[in-house]
């Protein structure tokens, strides 16, 4: 469940902490090696300037260009640094969810137009909430090809809790999103709260699914 309110559901953890971490990892150590090799660089030009005459003859040509080393540490640093910048702008690895007219979209593909679906679920199956937190679910299908995906943008998909439902409501324009308002009212041991998911395309026989959703009053 991706959670639009103040709490996360312990349902889903978020898929990608370690990639971030990984990549900001990456970038410090790049960053390092920049400045590592152009200090190095900085101070062997200085030595070996008409102010400092090298001792032994340094490690560089008469030239004062880079030495080999340096050139491969910051070829090397400068490669981490961009790739983490790119990581973690979404150019390149994962694609995030997305928000679209108050729907949040999943990181599966969208389904081709004319497959035959057999399944669906709503995921996630099972969550909990409680006052003033909000969550939303994704509808999917199995096709014929036998892969998932994601439904729940489609206009022919429609999700719901039961008609009178007070303790979770849908989200003002949002499709999928729910949320438990402030002044519901939950016992202490919970309220079990059923989330449907349906699909029903043009020719097919629909299909849905449910969640389930335990709601408990805030802390």
């Amino acid at each position: 469940m991706s959670l639009i309110g103040p709490r996360r559901s312990p349902s889903r953890a978020s898929s990608r902490s370690p990639g971030y971490l990984k990549w900001f990892a990456a970038g410090l150590t790049g960053l390092a090696l920049l400045t590592f090799s152009y200090q190095s660089a900085i101070a062997d030009a200085v030595a070996s300037g008409p102010f400092y005459p090298p001792i032994g003859g340094g490690n560089r040509g008469d030239n004062g260009g880079l030495s080999t080393g340096e050139k491969v540490g910051i070829a090397i640093g400068s490669a981490i640094v961009v790739g983490g910048v790119l990581y973690l702008t979404h150019v390149i690895g994962p694609k995030p969810n997305k928000t679209e007219g108050g729907t949040t979209t999943s990181s599966l593909g969208e389904l081709p137009a004319g497959q035959t679906v057999s399944e669906a679920r709503l995921t996630p199956g099972k969550a909990e909430l409680v006052t003033g937190a909000a969550g939303a679910f994704d509808l999917q299908v199995r096709s014929e090809d036998g892969k998932w995906y994601s439904v729940t943008t489609s206009p022919e998909t429609t999700l719901s809790v039961a008609e009178g439902e007070k303790t979770l409501v849908q989200l003002d324009g949002s499709k999928n999103g729910f949320c438990v308002p402030v002044t519901a009212s939950v016992a202490p041991e919970g309220k079990t709260v059923l989330v449907t998911g349906t699909y029903a395309p043009k020719g097919q026989a629909p299909l849905s699914a449910t969640a389930r959703v335990t709601v408990r009053p805030g802390e």
